[in-house]
């Protein structure tokens, strides 16, 4: 729960500080939308390395949805 709730706090910058983000400079519009988002995924991530009992398994899946979205903003920026 704990690391769950690190890992959402950790990402409320990053739309907070985002122009394009719909939250831009609204404080508690990132902090609720990052809360209730990545808490979520924290939660997921924390539970998936629990039940491995290997943190790799987290840090690849943290990784590839990272990179898919990497990969749709990128698509965003050259219009394809």
């Amino acid at each position: 729960f704990g690391s769950a709730l690190l890992f959402s706090i950790y990402h409320i910058p990053m739309r907070y500080f985002n122009e394009k983000s719909t939250y831009f400079h609204d404080l508690w519009g990132s902090i609720s939308a990052t809360v209730s988002e990545q808490f979520v995924m924290g939660l997921f991530l924390g539970y998936l390395v629990y039940k491995s009992k290997n943190v790799w398994h987290g840090v690849w899946l943290h990784s590839f949805l990272n990179g898919i979205s990497f990969v749709y903003q990128l698509s965003l920026w050259l219009k394809l």
